[in-house]
């Protein structure tokens, strides 16, 4: 069964807890709701494709281009702007087992919104326990951490998804630092319609 169903049309509903710090200080935090929506998805000779949207009421926070075949799952763009990265950034490699560490370097849009370039590794694990915002399930945890350097900025993202067999993404945990500014996002799974392709 899939990790991440891939069909037009699913839809993920997140809660979500978002915060800024400089140093000890808090900036700003606030709770609410996230949803991820799966859009053009078709068969490419690299695999099946679709772009995630990702909402928060009104607002669109971003876009991503994923790609998942055998031999694993990719995201090729991301960035509000949908920007595509130099040389797609792996997520999962299967089988899971035996690709526990996976390492890449790209450039496209960084976390801080502009153009530059990252180096990266994501680990991957399995995940006996993860908490959504509904239940415990268990799967796969992929956990990326980038440092990226752009005109203005240099800064560090660690991102750990976790995923679960024909739901798709349950949780999402993410840091990014800039300096003493870090932003953090957690996101956890309350409701999702699916289908799969």
């Amino acid at each position: 069964m899939t990790l991440f169903p891939m069909a037009e049309g699913n839809t993920w509903v997140y809660d979500a807890e978002i915060a800024s710090y400089l140093g000890q200080k808090v900036l700003a935090q606030a709770e609410g709701e996230i949803i991820f929506k799966m859009s053009d998805v078709k068969q490419t000779p690299e695999g099946t494709q679709g772009i995630v949207t990702v909402t928060q009421g009104d607002t669109m926070m971003g876009q991503s281009t994923w790609v998942l075949n055998p031999s694993g799952l990719v995201q090729t763009t991301g960035g509000l702007k949908n920007v595509p990265f130099s040389v797609p950034e792996p997520t999962l490699k299967f089988p899971i087992d035996k690709n526990p560490l996976l390492t890449w370097s790209n450039s496209g849009e960084m976390p801080d919104g502009t153009t530059g370039t990252q180096t990266g590794r994501t680990e991957v694990t399995l995940a006996p326990q993860i908490d959504t915002a509904v239940t415990t399930v268990s799967g796969v945890s992929s956990t990326a951490t980038s440092h990226f350097k752009t005109k203005t900025n240099e800064g560090v993202e660690t991102t750990t998804t976790w995923f679960q067999p024909g739901v798709g993404i349950v949780r999402l945990v993410q840091s990014t630092r800039v300096g003493q500014r870090v932003n953090s996002t957690t996101i956890r799974l309350k409701s999702w319609t699916v289908q799969h392709s």
